[in-house]
């Protein structure tokens, strides 16, 4: 559904592998790379700065600003664009265009997914302009000869809003509500900043190698809650084996990231001690942004962002969970209440917290 029927299958994440996706790769390595994204980092601290300023202001916005901060970062990376209005006719098209992903990608959210055959044509269309272009197997084929490089630029540059922002701010979500229920995690983090940077600057990137813990507290976020928990279904190209497992060519393949960041002791519980000094703990991030040639492009520039917003927050705001009297006069959720996204990413949609 989200592939051939909506046309997604032009995007990174559902490009068949070949010539076509191979491009893409190399467009997006080529702006994307951990050297590449470190000319970024003004552009983060600028709104990062304007974040930390919304928090003051307005704290019960929290996310609902926080989506604006990271939708404008990546327009600005991506478009070289500064949107200033978060209802933006490009904010709005683009979460748009990733409400529809996020609900057709989902693998059985469609049974076209499970029957292909009933996405195939009926020869029912009404006659119209686009019905005839694409009945016409000779003109598709011509079209699809040669690789479109504006079009791969458009899919490359569009694959970059709909992927970064939702999974981004998904992430910074559950930290928010992480810190509520674990306000001595938060206090560790906030003490080692508060030893080795102070509160007289911003946190940067630079500053990465001197905060462990809240390195090790950021694995353990990443973990605790995936929020892309099947990843990106996939499909065999030709047949395979897998130890002893005989798997068709044309088959969906669904990768449990999930079931990878679940395989802990007590997984439910947020610990970021399991990789503070644990040289064998290993990196969710070599699994929750995807594998092997099908790794996300935009990983560094999401790492980044997710360490500046997390630890400048941790340095200059307490998140706490709302007092007994404004939970029963309100009937605002706890923290213990949040509930999640069903989509293809899983996001805490009820936040019980408040911002001091």
């Amino acid at each position: 559904m989200a592939g051939e029927l909506m046309g997604f299958n032009q995007s990174i994440a559902l490009k068949n592998y070949g010539p076509e996706y191979k491009h893409l790769r190399k467009l997006t390595q080529h702006v994307l790379s951990p050297d590449a994204v470190r000319k970024y980092a003004p552009i983060q601290q600028q709104f990062l700065a304007e974040y930390m300023r919304s928090l003051l202001q307005n704290p019960e916005k929290f996310l609902e600003n926080l989506r604006f901060a990271i939708s404008r970062l990546i327009l600005a990376v991506t478009y070289g664009i500064n949107i200033t209005d978060p209802l933006s006719e490009y904010i709005i098209e683009g979460e748009a265009a990733m409400a529809l992903f996020s609900d057709a990608a989902l693998p059985g959210s469609y049974l076209v997914d499970i029957m292909p055959a009933l996405g195939q044509a009926a020869g029912q269309a009404a006659p119209s302009f686009l019905s005839d272009l694409l009945s016409d197997t000779k003109l598709v084929q011509d079209s699809s000869a040669d690789y479109d490089l504006e079009n791969g630029v458009k899919w490359a540059a569009g694959t970059l809003f709909t992927a970064g922002v939702e999974t981004t701010v998904a992430t910074i979500s559950i930290f928010f509500l992480l810190m509520a229920l674990y306000p001595d995690v938060q206090s560790k983090a906030q003490a080692e900043i508060d030893g080795v940077i102070g509160k007289e600057r911003v946190i940067s990137l630079q500053d990465r190698p001197r905060l462990p813990y809240v390195c090790a507290l950021i694995q353990e976020l990443k973990r605790w809650h995936v929020v892309v928990p099947l990843g990106v279904a996939r499909r065999t190209s030709q047949d395979d084996s897998y130890k002893g497992f005989h798997i068709p060519a044309n088959t969906m393949v669904l990768p449990n990231i999930w079931g990878l960041s679940q395989s802990w002791s007590d997984p439910a519980t947020f610990d970021p001690e399991r990789f503070l000094n644990n040289p064998d703990a290993g990196d969710p991030s070599d699994y929750i942004f995807g594998f092997g040639r099908r790794i996300c492009p935009g990983k560094h520039l999401a790492e980044n962002s997710i360490f500046v917003y997390v630890s400048n927050i941790l340095a200059n705001f307490t998140i706490a969970p709302p007092s007994p009297e404004v939970k029963k006069d309100n009937g605002i959720p706890t923290p213990q209440d949040a509930t999640f996204d069903n989509g293809i990413v899983s996001a805490p949609y009820s936040l019980g917290v408040k911002i001091l």
